[in-house]
């Protein structure tokens, strides 16, 4: 509706913006590195706080695709590329709730 609006330029300049000054869960924005390393911990710590009493959520999520469980290779991806995560792995991090890693 933008692009339709005002142009294309100016519906891409607004996402950019929202997204860089919004959006500390998206990849590329300042905070995503240490939001990736704190997801990338806690999915090998199923005590960890995020997962819920006794890890309850943690418990509830499917087995973790290869993607996932080869946690070397999910941080490199998550940190340079992970348009290259398996459709299957990106899914899953979304059920596990990345975008509400805090980074800290």
């Amino acid at each position: 509706m933008l692009a339709e609006e005002r142009g294309p330029r100016f519906a891409f300049a607004r996402l950019a913006a929202h997204g860089g000054l919004a959006c500390s869960h998206w990849w590329g924005h300042p905070h995503w590195p240490a939001l990736a390393d704190q997801f990338v911990t806690a999915l090998g710590n199923p005590a960890d706080d995020r997962w819920g009493p006794g890890g309850k959520y943690r418990a509830r999520l499917p087995a973790e695709p290869p993607d996932v469980a080869d946690r070397a290779r999910l941080r490199r991806l998550l940190l340079a590329r992970p348009w290259e995560l398996s459709a299957d792995a990106a899914q899953w991090l979304a059920d596990a709730g990345i975008r509400y890693a805090t980074g800290s």
